[in-house]
């Protein structure tokens, strides 16, 4: 086995189970179901038992507002769990592929965030990343790849296109925040533009994400247009849902030290959401 695939059930996962496929590649998937990340002594296992390549880690605790109440497992997954993969990785020689998210960043820059900008995240979920981030940079010196990256869609319903179709089937009317601003990003682009950034033999910090960027109001409005839904989309703030995390309303990744190659074949969120839409309608997304 020189691959192994860790989240293989999540979004992201499934995309990555499919790139490897028609890439012929030799790889083993875990999920959540197979293995416990959580568990240091069973990931140490997999080191001792197979001889790896490369981790792609695409596992992470993600429910932004239940880790306000539930810290402790977000941090076990989303830092500890990756430290102890970065400790084995750099003793064992084994690339790590890692993904981050916008939510590292407080969103008050009127900017792109760059690269190397300070990450100021407001809520337990982006500390919880930020700290696996952090993980990774101090104990690999090279053979790793963090990618940043917002508000992700594709294969399975826990993305906001699956859900807003899923509300506009049941009400005539949709309040939807337009004061939260980052760039959508299909787990098909990610995907393929993460393994070029591997292939290509580079490593570091990257943010990876569709081309430009909308509030989730217009976002939802290019949506429910794609299926010509008749009822009432109404702009709100995210104030008035009383949500327990703190969301950044303005988390926009600069993607522009990208290859430019790679930048190029990155769709705009525009393409990517409309693609989705048209394929969750043909029942290719369950």
């Amino acid at each position: 086995m020189d691959i192994l695939l860790l989240g293989a059930e999540g979004q992201l996962g499934r995309e990555f189970k499919s790139l490897l496929n028609s890439n012929n590649l030799k790889f083993q998937t875990y999920s959540h179901n197979d293995l416990d990340i959580t568990n240091h002594e069973s990931v140490r296992e997999l080191f001792k038992n197979n001889k790896l390549k490369l981790i792609i880690n695409t596992a992470a605790y993600n429910l932004v507002d239940r880790a306000e109440d539930n810290p402790y497992l977000a941090v076990e997954v989303n830092h500890k769990a990756v430290e102890n993969l970065a400790l084995l990785c750099s003793k064992n020689s084994v690339f790590l592929i890692h993904f981050s998210t916008n939510y590292v960043f407080d969103g008050t820059s009127l900017e792109p965030y760059k690269i190397n900008d300070p990450p100021n995240p407001l809520s337990v979920y982006g500390k919880s990343k930020y700290m696996g981030e952090k993980a990774i940079l101090q104990n690999m010196d090279k053979n790793f790849l963090i990618v940043r990256t917002s508000w992700v869609f594709g294969l399975g319903p826990q993305n906001f296109i699956y859900k807003l179709l899923n509300w506009a089937k049941d009400n005539s009317t949709l309040k939807i925040v337009d004061d939260e601003i980052a760039a959508p990003t299909s787990t098909s682009d990610l995907a393929k533009a993460t393994f070029e950034l591997y292939s290509s033999g580079l490593s570091g910090l990257y943010h990876i994400t569709n081309r430009g960027n909308c509030s989730r109001f217009k976002w939802a409005e290019l949506i429910l247009n794609e299926i010509k839904w008749t009822g009432e989309l109404k702009p709100t703030n995210l104030s008035n849902f009383g949500l327990k995390a703190k969301r950044p309303h303005r988390a926009i990744l600069d993607i522009s030290e990208l290859p430019k190659e790679i930048h190029s074949n990155l769709k705009s969120w525009e393409d990517a959401t409309t693609i989705a839409v048209k394929r969750i309608n043909q029942n290719q997304i369950i």
